[in-house]
């Protein structure tokens, strides 16, 4: 598939930033859509991957979580977004057998 809006350099600059920037941010700095530049990156581009990040985080993400570090710092320290994100994560290790400790709210 041709993209016609870009040529051989910016498709270069593109997939460059891709790696360091989310596909939005890339998005708007070229103006053109989010899924523009998933195809971009799909069809030249090697995929980020995901599940090998997070699996590198996990251990840490394990320490600080076990020793009591507030969420919203856990959030920030390792760039997630979304707290439901790193809640679904910790689910899903947990699942796996993984000793991450219940952190249940205090009611008062």
């Amino acid at each position: 598939m041709k993209f016609r809006m870009f040529d051989a350099e910016e498709l270069a600059e593109i997939l460059q930033e891709y790696r360091t920037m989310s596909a939005n941010e890339v998005a708007k700095k070229h103006y053109c859509s989010k899924g523009t530049i998933l195809n971009i990156n799909k069809q030249l581009g090697k995929p980020k991957d995901m599940k090998i990040e997070w699996s590198k985080r996990m251990p840490m993400i394990l320490h600080d979580w076990n020793a009591g570090v507030k969420t919203e710092t856990i959030m920030k320290a390792y760039g997630i977004n979304c707290h439901q994100t790193l809640t679904n994560y910790i689910v899903r290790w947990r699942r796996q057998g993984i000793n991450f400790k219940s952190r249940r709210r205090v009611k008062v």
